[in-house]
């Protein structure tokens, strides 16, 4: 069975491509939720795989997830066997 086809809580998980990351934030008004977001990118462009910080108008955590077995043809049969369940 391949990574693409781990089964979550008994149903066949959708494909995932080589990267994913989650992000969750939490700020008191739309302009905290966009510094963030900045602060989020300038850490993923250098590099960092995850990540948290706490202030007291905003409060995020991401992490990336890279599985280097996936390229973009192995994403996309993955996809087509998946959607034909």
């Amino acid at each position: 069975m391949s990574l693409g086809e781990l089964l979550e809580g008994g149903v066949v998980a959708r494909p995932r491509r080589r990267l994913t990351m989650k992000i969750e934030i939490g700020a008191d008004n739309r302009e905290d939720l966009y510094r963030a977001l900045v602060e989020i990118e300038r850490e993923f462009v250098a590099g960092t795989a995850r990540g948290a910080t706490g202030r007291p108008s905003v409060g995020y955590s991401f992490s990336v997830e890279e599985d280097p077995l996936v390229t973009h043809d192995s994403y996309f049969e993955e996809l087509e066997r998946w959607s034909e369940r």
